[in-house]
């Protein structure tokens, strides 16, 4: 059985979170907003916060090379991935406690395909 939607599904989601913690790192661990070119200047924030957010930022990032690497090495066709499922499906809630709902959307479809995927070829 093929697994190229699911594939497809995670490598958007793992583009989709290296994007956004870039976005996390410049933009909120940089630059705030202000008054300052383009209405930003840089963020006077005391020492501890620019490290959450970065390891924030970081954190978003890992995830996101995680999935480019699952989608690309891991999930192969005709074969069950109930570890790679319940991992998603754990990102999936992870997201939903940060409030990532596009990574939400894309995982918990992911998940669900490939589970119901693996329950199919558990049977036959």
């Amino acid at each position: 059985m093929s697994r190229k939607q699911e594939r497809l599904l995670i490598k958007i989601m793992g583009i989709w979170q290296i994007i956004d913690g870039l976005i996390t790192i410049i933009y909120y661990g940089i630059f705030q907003s202000g008054s300052g070119l383009l209405g930003l200047k840089p963020a006077v924030y005391p020492s501890g916060y620019m490290l959450i957010i970065t390891g924030f930022g970081s954190l978003l990032m890992a995830l996101g090379i995680i999935n480019l690497l699952l989608s690309k090495r891991y999930i192969k066709d005709n074969q069950v991935h109930w570890q790679v499922g319940f991992f998603l499906l754990f990102e999936s809630i992870l997201s939903y406690i940060i409030l990532d709902f596009v990574s939400v959307a894309i995982g918990m479809t992911a998940t669900i395909i490939l589970l119901a995927k693996n329950k199919s070829l558990k049977v036959n």
